[in-house]
């Protein structure tokens, strides 16, 4: 007796408190505890859905400042339909809960991010085709008192549209988590729940 398999084509909501992640951009070490080893990581993945030979390389990234601005440039990507997005200091403090007297610290902490993201780099064969993207473009000069630019790599805006699964970060609860473990699992546990929302 043959099976018959049939898909429905999926739907995607987005609600202002989540944001929509890649499965594959949580579930690789990108973002880890500031405590593990390495300072930069290369994962090797033999096939993930249709891509095959998945490279991924990254200087490590830390599950919470890091991991933080890594989910306002993806929302403000959404928001502002560009992979050119602009924005003001003040937008991202405001995303981030930074009090007012911390915001030159962050500041700080926010051009190392950047340039963490900026060595993000993806490579992988898609019908015999090799495909590599990074994540962050060279940015410009990041000035605090002007509105600030980042160019995200429109291969990875490619890539991300064609990717299936999606999986809703709930920015109330991420907050919440105090902890790198706790952080971590909830991504874990984000990426294998399988209902209605992923």
């Amino acid at each position: 007796m043959k099976a018959k398999i049939t898909t429905k084509k999926k739907k995607v909501y987005a609600l202002d408190g989540f944001v929509k992640v890649p499965k594959s951009f949580l579930v690789t070490p990108f973002f880890n505890s500031v405590r593990s080893g390495d300072s930069y990581n290369k994962v090797k993945i033999a096939k993930y859905f249709q891509y095959k030979d998945l490279e991924f390389t990254s200087e490590s990234l830390s599950i919470f400042n890091d991991f933080d601005v890594f989910l306002f440039i993806v929302t403000e990507t959404v928001k502002q339909k560009s992979n050119v997005i602009e924005f003001w200091f003040d937008d991202l403090a405001d995303f981030l809960g930074i009090e007012a007297n911390h915001k030159d610290t962050h500041f700080k902490r926010y051009c190392e991010t950047i340039s963490k993201l900026e060595q993000i780099h993806v490579a992988f064969f898609l019908d015999n085709v090799r495909y590599s993207l990074r994540f962050l473009e060279l940015s410009p000069a990041q000035d605090k008192a002007k509105k600030l630019q980042l160019k995200v790599d429109q291969n990875y805006l490619s890539f991300f549209d064609s990717v299936n699964e999606l999986y809703g970060v709930q920015r109330k609860t991420i907050k919440s988590l105090k902890s790198d473990y706790q952080r971590i699992l909830y991504l874990m546990y984000v990426t294998n729940r399988a209902n209605a929302e992923n």
